[in-house]
């Protein structure tokens, strides 16, 4: 939303709201419940930065990041990764190269009996 007389205080800053997240997702379209559209009016309304979100920025950043007014170059999703400890990270690598190896002695069995793969007693 773009406003011709903004206060003063607020002339040389651009105040963007990342609402990509704030919808209810439907079968051929995504919808906003009434709840959803208020929020993301508050959020106009308040001007507050949250994380995640809403954040105003500065013309000088703006310039510096050539007049690009891509939404995701201000607001940055937070991040939750999960950080495993060794011990975890070679539990799961062991099990997945038993699901491999499993997978592959079913994949051979399923060529076998298809007639594509020789057996190997030639």
């Amino acid at each position: 939303m773009l406003r011709d007389r903004k206060p003063k205080a607020q002339q040389q800053q651009v105040f963007f709201i990342d609402a990509s997240d704030v919808y209810t997702k439907g079968r051929s379209q995504n919808t906003l419940t009434v709840e959803q559209s208020d929020s993301i009016y508050d959020l106009y309304r308040d001007r507050q930065d949250v994380v995640g979100l809403a954040r105003t920025v500065d013309m000088a950043e703006i310039k510096e990041n050539s007049y690009n007014l891509n939404i995701s170059r201000y607001i940055q999703k937070e991040r939750t990764e999960t950080v495993l400890s060794v011990p975890e990270a070679i539990a799961q690598l062991q099990d997945k190269l038993q699901k491999q190896a499993a997978a592959e002695v079913h994949l051979e069995s399923l060529l076998h009996q298809a007639g594509l793969m020789d057996d190997g007693t030639t």
